[in-house]
């Protein structure tokens, strides 16, 4: 199911904690990307439906949607809005000025892993080894996922001295990562880039898989699919029932069926020392971008 989908039942739910207190939020996301790139058609219908829902615990919550993350987080910046979803090259671009402005920077917890980690699989016939062995050939990935297109982009940078798409054949976008890992599975891509998470649960599924595909490369273990974060002079009462979620969840009427449906854990805050690590990593890729135009 869409990453929007599961935002939207999260605010959902945290919008029930504020029950008792009149309320007014306003949100912002990209109307494609990592969230929407696979719902568009059911945008509308999405932002009535949440609008209501916070009607019914009287309160009042806009969803907005925006067509880039400049347009997106100046409305953050200009008061339009008081959180906002960015992808992560955005904000590591933009953090001096970001850190300034806005605070409680958050992620999701998903399929029981915090932070992710991305393997570059291929078929075993291919004999690969490492990011040199994609040059002439196709990769598929899943659509909107930028930690993925970073990881392989920045390697290729590393190994190439090019960037993925000038070196690859061609980059196959897929709407699920289980389509990715089967495509190279029935030869229509020679290599795919997915979650550690999703290869396990797909080869655990189907043994055959790991007799033809094999892991010719990870990536660390520190991957979020985005960065949320609220601007610094909202009411704290909002960000307070919003973070409460990470330890009230199970504790919510329904909560149960929503999280084994959806398969995430919860909401985490992203902390300084994360967010150090992580800027040293996309520094490395932005030089890297530059060195090799």
């Amino acid at each position: 199911m869409n990453n929007l989908i599961k935002l939207l039942l999260i605010f959902t739910i945290s919008l029930s904690l504020q029950a008792e207190n009149k309320f007014e939020s306003r949100f912002g996301f990209l109307s494609e990307g990592t969230l929407l790139s696979s719902f568009k058609d059911a945008r509308v219908a999405l932002k009535v439906w949440l609008e209501d829902v916070a009607v019914r615990y009287e309160g009042k919550l806009n969803i907005e949607f925006y067509d880039n993350s400049d347009s997106l987080y100046n409305a953050l910046k200009n008061n339009e809005l008081d959180m906002v979803v960015l992808d992560l090259p955005f904000f590591f671009k933009n953090k001096k000025d970001i850190l300034e402005t806005c605070d409680n920077f958050w992620a999701l917890n998903m399929l029981d892993d915090k932070y992710s980690q991305y393997y570059l699989i291929a078929k075993k016939s291919l004999n690969a080894k490492n990011f040199k062995d994609i040059k002439g050939k196709t990769i598929s990935l899943k659509k909107g996922n930028i930690g993925a297109s970073v990881w392989l982009d920045k390697n290729s940078l590393i190994s190439n001295k090019k960037s993925s798409k000038k070196i690859t054949k061609r980059i196959l976008e897929k709407k699920k990562e289980s389509t990715a890992i089967l495509n190279v599975f029935f030869n229509k891509s020679d290599f795919a880039i997915v979650r550690k998470k999703t290869w396990d649960i797909i080869s655990e599924l189907n043994p055959t898989i790991s007799k033809k595909l094999e892991i010719v490369q990870k990536s660390e273990k520190i991957h979020i699919p985005f960065i949320g974060l609220f601007r610094k002079d909202i009411n704290k009462l909002s960000i307070e029932s919003f973070f409460k979620l990470s330890k009230d969840l199970n504790e919510i009427k329904g909560s149960q069926h929503i999280i084994a449906l959806l398969k995430f854990n919860s909401l985490f805050r992203v902390n300084d020392d994360y967010l150090k690590n992580l800027d040293k990593y996309y520094n490395e890729y932005f030089m890297l971008q530059k060195k090799y135009k």
